[in-house]
């Protein structure tokens, strides 16, 4: 099975930037009205995609939240893309307002077609796919980082600690 933006798809390798991807998203941005809000130029705007379910939590979150705003230069919001809690559209408008886009591996991480050319996606943990948002974030033409030391993760009970600071 080849992996790319689909599964079973094609993709060319070393491809970034695509054309493709670039042009639908400067093309739906303006078109539904989201806007950049401006921000400080010494500030950074992490978005941490914060999960309700019961799978692929981030279970020490308000740790991990903490530990992120004691770093003076982050601005960091929490959301939860529900969608009948937070219209797509304010979804969009929040991505496209961030300079890193964090979360666990899902269908959230999608936002990153919507993210400002000089962000970056952290894929807090990629349940074992490697290739799925990275790939996206490639195409997309944002940087793209993942948690690569699995001793700082484990599972209990269906959530996933992550704890950077151990």
């Amino acid at each position: 099975m080849r992996h790319g933006l689909y599964y079973n798809t094609y993709l060319v390798p070393g491809c970034y930037g695509s054309g493709l991807m670039q042009a639908f998203s400067k093309h739906i941005i303006p078109r539904l009205g989201v806007w950049q809000d401006p921000s400080p130029p010494t500030t950074v705007r992490v978005t941490l995609l914060s999960r309700s379910t019961k799978h692929r939590r981030i279970n020490n979150e308000e740790e991990l939240v903490k530990a992120m705003k004691t770093v003076g230069f982050l601005d960091v919001r929490v959301v939860d893309y529900k969608y009948k809690v937070y219209p797509f559209l304010d979804q969009i408008q929040s991505s496209h307002n961030s300079d890193i886009f964090m979360g666990m591996h899902g269908s959230g991480l999608a936002h990153t077609i919507f993210l400002p050319d000089w962000a970056g996606v952290f894929e807090i943990y990629n349940t074992e796919d490697p290739r799925c948002y990275k790939d996206l974030a490639r195409l997309r033409g944002v940087q793209y980082i993942t948690w690569e030391d699995s001793n700082k993760l484990w599972k209990e009970a269906e959530v996933v600690l992550f704890s950077p600071l151990l």
